[in-house]
């Protein structure tokens, strides 16, 4: 079962592939890139969180998509040791975010992407506290 995008969706994904300079973060290539979620969109408490998406392109998206433990152990060099068992436990915390938070998150990730367009970082930093409250 495919599971429906929306607007938000739409923002974070385009704020990911453009944090990678649409660039593919394991091979390099700036064709068809896609915003590769680390744990699955399927955890709704990780789905928008800023550490658990990087950019891939199609290719290494599909690859790693069904090589699992490649994929583990590609995120462990990239990020560090605990980083896959931290962003796990986060992804399996029962979350239900209300309509009101789903909404600060878009609207804070809407004016991450016209911070970008000026050439200025993500910054990831600003909405984490809605992450660590559980989305309310």
């Amino acid at each position: 079962m495919k599971i429906k995008r929306d607007k938000l969706d739409a923002t974070f994904s385009l704020l990911v592939r453009n944090r990678g300079w649409n660039r593919c973060c394991n091979c390099g290539s700036i064709r068809n890139i896609d915003c590769a979620h680390i744990m699955s969109r399927r955890h709704v408490a990780t789905r928008w969180h800023p550490k658990n998406a990087i950019a891939l392109c199609r290719s290494c998206h599909m690859f790693f998509g069904e090589h699992g433990f490649d994929f583990a152990d590609f995120c462990r060099d990239k990020f560090g040791g605990d980083f896959v068992a931290e962003l796990r436990s986060v992804a399996m915390t029962p979350v239900r975010w209300t309509p009101k938070v789903r909404e600060e998150i878009y609207q804070h990730y809407k004016a991450e992407l016209a911070k970008q367009e000026l050439g200025q970082d993500f910054a990831a930093h600003e909405l984490m506290h809605v992450f660590e409250h559980s989305g309310g």
